[in-house]
């Protein structure tokens, strides 16, 4: 981490200088360019990379201008370099004390979240020690309230009929019925069911399937099957209306696993919707008066 942080400062100061060095770099190219381009003129090249001490050993080179070439390429160290350099170090020092700022702000920030801490666990403590009082005495008065008027629903036939009651209802949450489907002697229940079901593009696992009831001249005994879950039986009633444009299974009809109460509300609201709509229609057919 340390190794990383230490990188990170070194890019940090590295694009500093490079953004301060910019305007210096060309004013630097361009002063000492004049001063090179006069030295290669008098030694005669144009390249720098093999110019040695004898390449001045001429008698055009006097004293006088060695000593001015010198004197320029000082002053324009003194004039553009020197100042580089104490800019940078202004730059590198500001940056060192805002990192320094930085590192204490965090110190600061961590100091409070840890006394934020301690106060909010203090304040939970307080909270669960009279929560649990609170509770304490509530559960003793409902207990007292229970034992003394309860007794008779808390009877063991009585829980035993709600967890019946409850495990039945969570079954056919799972199971659907199948009307319309006709019988034949041999015939593969899952096969029938799947190729419904596909027609639907489902293809569920089906469980248990079977006819209801005993077999009947003329009549058609419908289909029961389960699911894994309430929700996949869900997903297949939505999409069951997809079968009434399908031709050969015009006729077949899904529904939710319902018991006798329920198959007798559903019954009774499906005739009352019949009549208001029959009544509705004939209110829109009857001619106004005039």
């Amino acid at each position: 981490m340390n190794s990383k942080l230490s990188n990170i400062k070194f890019i940090c100061r590295f694009c500093l200088v490079a953004i301060f060095l910019l305007p210096y770099q060309r004013i630097l190219q361009a002063k000492v360019g004049i001063i090179m381009k006069e030295i290669g003129e008098e030694i005669g090249t144009s390249s720098f990379a093999d110019v040695t001490s004898a390449s001045f050993d001429r008698r055009g080179i006097t004293k006088d201008k060695l000593s001015g070439w010198l004197g320029s390429l000082c002053k324009v160290m003194d004039d553009v370099f020197m100042p580089f350099v104490g800019g940078v170090t202004n730059y590198i020092e500001k940056y060192e004390q805002l990192e320094e700022e930085r590192v204490e702000d965090k110190k600061t920030i961590i100091q409070l979240q840890n006394e934020l801490i301690v106060k909010k666990d203090a304040e939970i403590a307080t909270i669960k020690e009279s929560l649990h009082s609170t509770v304490e005495k509530e559960m003793k008065s409902y207990a007292s309230t229970v034992s003394q008027n309860c007794s008779k629903a808390l009877a063991p036939k009585r829980i035993s009929a709600a967890i019946k009651c409850a495990t039945e209802k969570e079954d056919r949450r799972r199971n659907i019925i199948v009307y319309g489907v006709e019988e034949a002697v041999g015939e593969k229940l899952v096969s029938k069911v799947e190729g419904i079901l596909e027609e639907m593009g489902e293809k569920p696992v089906i469980k248990d399937c079977c006819r209801l009831g005993m077999k009947k001249k003329d009549a058609i005994r419908p289909i029961k099957f389960s699911l894994n879950s309430s929700d996949m039986v869900r997903h297949v009633l939505l999409k069951s209306k997809l079968l009434k444009g399908i031709e050969k299974y015009k006729s077949v009809f899904i529904s939710p696993d319902r018991t006798l109460e329920e198959r007798v509300a559903y019954r009774e609201a499906r005739d009352k919707r019949k009549k208001e709509t029959v009544s509705s229609r004939k209110d829109t057919e009857s001619p106004t008066p005039t």
